[in-house]
Order: structure tokens, then sequence, then C-alpha cells
């Protein structure tokens, strides 16, 4: 119809250019009519183009007669027409040939072929392909063929297809197309590009081999070589229990030795629980079901008996009934489940003996086991609770608690670890709980386990600890003490309130600090020691001055301890901050007044002491000059003057000595060597010394040296008898005894306490009084011991902490 319209189109247009003398360009929309023509019509197209181009002759000899010129060049024209429709005709003839042979080629090759546009959608399939895939041609055209591919195939054939479309690269794999019936069909898929003559990619065309057979030969094959080396013993036998195939395993057992019989075996001699009764049950199961599955005994060829798992099969093969049976040797599970029942056992007796609650709960909330401590727990026994519902068993909040725990080991499959608190009989009972899930071979969870232990001590004993850390953190916060800890480096971990506030810092600035910062070059060189004696694991306390941010400096007694981690390690210092600069203050201020005081002592003791000096001197000239006549009452009373300024100068020479004490900081004394010293230097060789002191030092006044002095003294002057004084130390209970004694005539009973008085016992009461008061300085204290008429003996106590041992240095 379209090449007519285009036909008579021509010839009008023809006809109106001609009638108007227009004898070029119109001719040459002949040419579309033409080609139409000859390619539809091949033969008789040309018949049609030369008649076309016969009433285009007409209608020029009509319109251009006696032009003959212009009609000889409309003959050739048509003779170009007819040429052209004859040469169109033929290639159109050719092409129609070559379709028709290579749509034959399609339908009758042994391949499946696809061909597909350049996004892959199917465009055209074969009869082959829907032979080989069973997919029909409707549902393939027009689909992706990467949705024709079986489900695991399809990653990779899509990763294949990507490289293909991408790279212009042929294919050439093995997949599954799946199938309606759900089945699959294993092909050879072999592809490439199909490109126009610019070198285009227009499309793909595939071909697919069938390659199903092939690999069911293969498997066939493997399956084969599988049967006969299985290691489980296989063996076919007919309807009468005749063995009429064994693999090698079976032969092994039995003792088949010929490679091609059976040497006459049946079931009743190669297994001695089935006799022929047996095998007619036997025999009518198979074939009822085609699968039994039971336990029983093979004889092997040395005559022992194994436990085997026999799964028997009915099948026909040419008309005839035979059983298939594979016997599975299961000596060892035998074994196993024996030690398992076993261990069940101990398990079992385990779990009743536990303290701690033991319980398996189903999904569907039934309690399928407890043992007596869990029943006892809920004031039952387990008989009364095994077989009912978990939410019976608690009140309602606890058994909604309980059920959210189970369903997420449920749903999880994996533990779960939890504590709760709970009320039984009244009292509340705090739990951590391990629900273990229960599976079966498929890795189902079927049932929950719970293994619950009483925690509630442990609570308690952390709220204690909660408890104890909360009042000792407001303690250290509200400390007048400064607490300071600081890690190896000497970096500031924590601060308390006190210690900022002392130092004119707030905690905030101070953590993280390094402590070096707070202290002059004096204090830093005093830190670095005190550093170093704690990483020795040394307890010290030291005098410490610190700079506070205004830079006004605080005096302080720090006590300090090493930290130490649980490997040993030194990982900081703890430091007890007590500031002291009020006191130190004071100590100044009365330091000063004492020096003051001392300065007058001194000036009015010297003059009082010339005064008497001069008094003793007028005193002794009149005794010289004999003014007062000797034995007179008035000789007396000058006697008695004398003895008077004696006393007053003793006195005078007292507060000389007693003003020094406690003037200067105890300080750590050895004792032996101050007896020693003592002893040498003040002429008492004519009394023999026994110095059992060795390596000990007490902490006591400076003028610790007068009280060893005034214990030589007081047994050289009134020890009379005198000849030997010992010194020995002891360590007690209540911490460490020095003595001093001498084989001298003692002290009588009643002067043991007024000895030690400023006044009493033949001049000597000074000294003792004196050394009793430097001793008390320090906190020792000293008695008289001895017996009358036997020799003196002197106790110096020293409390704990008030004396040390050293190593002879």
């Amino acid at each position: 119809m379209i090449i007519l319209l285009i036909s008579g189109y021509s010839l009008a247009f023809s006809y109106f250019c001609l009638a108007n003398g227009i004898t070029t360009v119109f001719m040459h929309l002949y040419y579309i009519p033409i080609v139409l023509m000859a390619y539809h019509y091949r033969k008789k197209g040309i018949f049609l183009s030369a008649l076309l181009g016969l009433l285009y002759v007409s209608m020029v000899i009509y319109f251009l007669w006696p032009d003959i010129e212009e009609v000889l060049l409309a003959f050739e024209r048509v003779v170009i027409f007819i040429f052209t429709a004859s040469v169109i005709a033929w290639l159109s003839d050719k092409l129609e040939r070559s379709r028709i042979f290579f749509k034959t080629l399609s339908e009758i090759s042994p391949a499946g072929i696809i061909r597909t546009d350049a996004e892959g959608i199917c465009s055209y399939v074969n009869k082959r392909f829907t032979g080989i895939t069973g997919i029909p041609k409707e549902q393939a055209l027009g689909e992706g063929v990467c949705g024709l591919i079986y489900t695991e195939d399809k990653e990779k054939f899509s990763s294949d297809w990507s490289a293909c479309t991408q790279n212009g690269t042929r294919m050439n794999h093995e997949y599954r197309f799946m199938k309606p019936d759900g089945t699959t069909a294993w092909v050879l898929f072999q592809a490439g590009p199909e490109k126009n003559v610019k070198g285009n990619i227009t499309g793909y065309i595939a071909t697919i081999t069938d390659l199903t057979r092939i690999k069911t030969a293969e498997m066939f094959q493997r399956t084969q070589f599988a049967f006969e080396h299985s290691p489980d013993d296989i063996y076919f036998t007919n309807r009468k229990g005749e063995v009429v195939y064994a693999n090698i395993s079976a032969k092994e057992s039995f003792g088949i030795k010929t490679e091609n019989n059976t040497d006459g075996k049946t079931v009743f001699s190669i297994n001695p629980d089935i006799d022929p009764e047996r095998w007619e049950e036997i025999w009518k199961i198979i074939v009822k079901d085609d699968f039994f599955k039971f336990e029983s005994l093979h004889r092997f060829e040395d005559g022992s008996l194994h436990p085997v798992e026999i799964s028997q099969y009915h099948f026909t093969y040419n008309g005839e009934e035979y059983s298939c049976s594979i016997a599975r040797d299961i000596t060892d599970r035998k074994k196993i489940e024996t030690a398992l029942k076993e261990s069940e056992e101990k398990y079992r007796i385990l779990a009743e003996a536990s303290l701690d609650p033991i319980f398996i709960i189903d999904l569907e909330d039934t309690v399928l086991y407890a043992n007596k401590r869990a029943a006892e727990l809920l004031n039952s026994t387990p008989e009364k609770i095994i077989g009912r519902s978990r939410k019976d068993l608690f009140k309602t909040d606890v058994a909604e608690s309980q059920i959210n725990s189970l369903r997420m080991v449920a749903e999880t499959g994996e533990p779960l670890l939890i504590e709760t608190k709970t009320r039984y009989n009244e009292n509340y009972f705090w739990q951590d709980h391990s629900l273990i899930p229960l599976k079966d071979e498929t890795g189902k969870v079927y049932a929950i386990l719970g293994l619950s232990h009483d925690i509630t001590d442990r609570k308690n004993a952390e709220e204690a600890l909660k408890e104890s850390e909360e009042k000792y953190r407001t303690l250290v916060e509200l400390a007048g003490e400064g607490i300071w800890t600081v890690d190896s480096a000497g970096i500031t971990t924590f601060v308390n309130p006190g210690m900022a506030k002392a130092l004119g810092y707030t905690v905030e600035e101070m953590v993280g600090s390094s402590f070096f910062n707070f202290m002059d070059e004096e204090g830093l060189e005093k830190a670095k020691l005190l550093f170093k004696n704690n990483r020795k694991g040394e307890i010290k306390k030291y005098d410490f001055e610190f700079v506070r941010s205004d830079g006004r400096k605080i005096y302080t007694i720090i006590t300090t301890s090493p930290l130490i981690d649980s490997k040993g390690k030194f990982t900081g210092v703890l430091a007890l901050i007590n500031d002291i600069t009020e006191r130190h203050l004071a100590e100044k201020s009365l330091e000063e007044v004492n020096k003051k005081l001392n300065l007058m002592s001194n000036i009015t003791r010297h003059d009082i002491l010339n005064q008497i000096t001069a008094a003793a001197g007028y005193l002794e000239l009149m005794e010289l000059d004999k003014v007062i006549p000797p034995g007179t009452t008035a000789d007396k009373y000058l006697e008695k003057v004398s003895g008077i300024i004696e006393t007053i100068k003793q006195q005078i020479q007292f507060t000389a000595y007693y003003k020094n004490l406690g003037e200067q900081r105890p300080d750590w004394f050895n004792i032996g060597r101050i007896v020693t010293e003592t002893y040498m230097n003040n002429g008492f060789d004519n009394i023999e010394l026994k110095n059992n002191l060795k390596n000990v030092e007490v902490l006591a006044d400076p003028l610790f040296e007068k009280v060893i002095y005034t214990l030589f003294d007081n047994a050289s002057v009134h020890g009379e008898k005198i000849s030997q004084i010992t010194f020995n130390a002891e360590e007690t209970k209540n911490g460490l005894l020095i003595t001093c004694e001498d084989d001298g005539i003692g002290i009588p009973d009643d002067a043991k306490e007024k000895i030690f008085r400023r006044e009493y016992y033949k001049n000597s009461g000074l000294g003792l009084f004196l050394s009793k008061g430097i001793l008390a300085m320090t906190g020792l204290k000293i008695r008289e011991t001895g017996q009358s008429g036997e020799g003196a003996r002197f106790e110096i106590s020293v409390p704990e902490g008030k004396y040390r041992f050293t190593n002879g240095n």
C-alpha cells in the first residue's frame, strides 16, 4: 500500500512538473518506489519498475514531443530504473536466502542460541534453547539473561557477563539454568558481542550446549566410586536373603575372597540377630516403606561381633526385587554412648548435690528439670516442679522479667549472664544466672539450661564497700590534712580540696600538673630525694616547704608512702601533708623570745656568779685573817654562809644547763658510741666498763650526752666500792629497755624516787633531775631498780618509734 502511494505520488508530481515545463529533479523520486518494489517483490518488482518507467516515458512524450533529446533521456532513465531494480531484486533474493539459511541453521542447531540487545535483554531464542532449559520462548524474550540463571550461579554469571559487556571479551563458562519445574540444566555458555559497521556493540549472541548428561555421567561415576570405596559395608541381597553384591569394605568384613562372587554369604550368616522369620518381617517393611533403619550385629571374618546401624532400601532390577543394605560400624559410638551414660549419671549426681540451683526450661516455658536446691528455694520438691509452667512458680513481675532473658537466649542462640534480685520464701536473694542454650543436631535451640549462684553476700559486701568508699571519699574531701597522689613521673593524679586550698589553687588546676611546680629550688632537691627513697619502698616523714600561688611559703610535715601495683612495680607516691605554718611561725617567735630571755639570763647569771665569787672570796679572806676565832658561834655561822653560797653557785650553774633543754631539735644518737666516748674523755678509767650497746640509736635531745655523763658521775662519786659499770639494751613488748648497772653500794629503797628531785641526795639531785627532763623531751623515762647494798641499776625506757637498729655504719 505504501509502495503504491509513493508510486502514485511520484507520477502525479512528474505530471505537474512536465505540465509546467520542469524537466529536472522530479525523476529522482522514482528511485524510492523502484527500490522498495525490487526489495520486497524481487522479480515482480523488476516488472513493476519497468511499468512505472513506461508511464514516466509516456508523460515525457506527451508533454515534450517533438523534443527528441528529452525523450531519449527519458528512455535512458527508464533503463537505469530497470537496472537498479534488477540489482536490488538480486541482492534482496540473496539476503532472503541467507536469512532462511541462518534461520534453518538456528532451528536445527544442537546448541541453544540467544540473541540480546546491548543491555542483555533477550530478543531471540531458538527452539533448542527451550528444549535444553525448559524455558518457553515467550518467557525468555524480554527477560535479562541473568534472570534465567540458577540462583547459586547468578553471582558468578553476573561477574562474567559484566566483564564481557564492559571489556568486549568473550564468555566461555559452565552455568546452571533454572527450569520451570524446579530442576536445573547444566550448560556451556559461550557468548560474544555483536557489532555494527562502525565497531559499536549493538547486542550479544550466545550459544548454550547441554552438559546435563555429561554432568550426570560424571556424578554417576563419582557415586559409583564412592559407593565401591565407602568405609561403610554396602551389600545387595535378594528375596531369599542371599548376598549378590558386596563393596570392598563389606568383602573385607565378611571375608569374601572372590572378586566377582559373594562366596555364598547370606544375611543369616553375617547377622546372628536375623533368622528367616525376622528376615520376613524386615522384607515386608522395606517393600511397604522402601526404607528401614535398625541396629543389629555383624559377624566379621575373625568371628568377632560388631554393633552396626543398618539402613535398608528396597529396589527392583530387571523384574527382580532386591534390598540394598548400608551397614555402619557403631562400636565407637556405643562406647561413647556408654561413657556418656555414665558421665550423665555422674553429672546428675553432681547436679543433685549442688548447692546452686540448676534447671532446664523448654521453649514452651515448661520446667524439664530442677535439682533439689532449686526446688528448696521454691519451698517444694523437684517432682512437684518438673512439668509445670515456669510462670506458675513465680510472681507475675518476676516471671515477666525472667521470660525476657529466656527469649533472648532462645532467639540469639547465645549464652547470657545476668544478675537478679528475687524473693524466695519472704527472703530476697541476689543471684547471677548463666543461661545456656541447648541445641539439637541441626543447631536449633530446644531448651535452656540455667545455673544460678547465690551472690547475696558479695552484693552486701559491695554495698558495704560502696558505702565505705563514699564515707572515706567524704573524709578525704573534708579532711583538713592535705592528701596528694602523683604518678611515677611526679604528675598529680589526685589532690583533695584541703591541699588545693592551702596552696591557693583549685583541684582542677593542680591535677595534671607536676608535683615539682609547687616548690622552690631547695624544695626541688628535697623532693627528688623523697622520690628516690619512695622508689626503694621507704615510708618517711619530712619537713617540707611549698610555694603558694601568691608566692608565699607554707611549712608542712609531709609523710610519703610508695604506691606499688599488683606486679610490684612502683607507680607513684601517696603523701599526707600537715600544714604547720602557724606553728612554725609561733616557734620562730618563741625562739626569738627565748634568745632574748637567754641573753638576759646569761647576763644576770654572770653578774650573780661574779657577786657570789666576790662574797666567797671575802669569806676566805676572813678565814685566812682569822677575824673570827675558830670554834666560836660566829665561826659556825660563817661556815653555814659558805655552804649556802656554794649551793647558790651550783644552782646558778644548773640553770646554765637547763636553759639549753629543748632549744634544739631531737636527733638520732648512737648510744654505744656516746657511752664509750664519755667513759674515755672524763677520767672514769678507774672503773671497768662493759659496753654491750651495739648498733642501736635513740631519738633524744642533744643534751642526751649529759644523761650518760650523769650516770657515770653518779656511780663514781656515790658508789664508794664501785669497780665495774655495765650498759645493756634489750627489746621488749613495750619498746627498748636500756640498763646501767654498777657493783657499788646501791641506793636505799626509800630514796629511789627522791634522787630524781632537784633538791635531793648528796648534791647529785640536780644531775639526775636534769637527766630525767632531758629524756622526757622525746618521751623517754628513767628509774632506779637496783638492790641496796648490791649496786645501783638505772633503767631507761624507750617507746616504739624512738629507737632503731643500724647496720653498724
